[in-house]
């Protein structure tokens, strides 16, 4: 709901009771860690959520330039940071399961070694193109999920965020505003996210959460978006999982 408070326009973010709500309040506490002009400010907590600036869509730049953008705001504000979470792996295991592909398990067991031999950091954990907008000329991170709202089922790993910037690569913001018939990676992008990568292990990370990410959003589309991604989906694990084509 977006109101008006003498000259500054804000919106406000609320939620029922329940996990919507604490899953707000997570964020605000997340973000309230952050001193950045490009981290959205939390203006004020409120009973059901919070309040925050106003901020506009970033339509005027770029794929591959906001996902460079993004990328450097996570180097320097959020990923330098040690991850204060605990992994479980048990939880995370259970939550791809839920999922019933086999052929994702499959990938996940190829990819768990890796997973653990990462450096845990701390992560934004939804950086998509649609949670990075534009205040005053600048980029703004929104919407972390941090992991109270995930219940320690998410590993704080890098590529949990580039496996988000590459999701958005794909078109996943266009598909959802009838702009794209099908998805299709953006090469500019998928490049800029292959060579922020720490070498092949992490390119590899970013494309398998990329998968991950794709899988747990299906259920939240709607009906006639929800039957055209679960009939992409075994064609994108496929891409996903096999050789790099860059």
């Amino acid at each position: 709901m977006e109101s008006t408070s003498g000259a500054t326009l804000t919106v406000r973010k609320s939620a029922p009771i329940g996990k919507a709500r604490n899953r707000l309040f997570a964020q605000a506490e997340w973000l309230k860690q952050f001193d950045s002009l490009n981290i959205v400010k939390v203006l004020e907590i409120t009973e059901d959520g919070y309040t925050m600036p106003y901020l506009e869509p970033t339509l005027d730049v770029q794929p591959a330039g906001l996902a460079g953008r993004t990328i450097f705001i996570l180097t320097r504000d959020v990923w330098c940071w040690p991850s204060m979470n605990t992994f479980k792996l048990s939880e995370f295991t259970k939550y791809v399961g839920s999922f019933g592909n086999v052929e994702l398990e499959v990938f996940t067991s190829r990819m768990l070694p890796e997973i653990l031999r990462q450096e845990f950091v701390m992560t934004h954990g939804d950086p998509t193109f649609e949670n990075t907008l534009s205040l005053d000329g600048e980029v703004v991170l929104v919407d972390p999920l941090p992991d109270p709202a995930l219940e320690g089922r998410m590993p704080d790993v890098r590529a949990v965020d580039l496996g988000k910037i590459l999701q958005s690569a794909l078109g996943y913001e266009a598909i959802k505003r009838g702009l794209l018939e099908s998805y299709i990676p953006d090469l500019p992008t998928w490049k800029t996210v292959r060579y922020t990568c720490r070498g092949p292990e992490e390119w590899d990370l970013a494309r398998y959460f990329c998968a991950l990410h794709i899988a747990r959003f299906i259920p939240y589309q709607t009906p006639e978006l929800r039957r055209k991604w679960m009939y992409w989906y075994a064609s994108l694990l496929e891409l996903l999982s096999g050789p790099s084509f860059i």
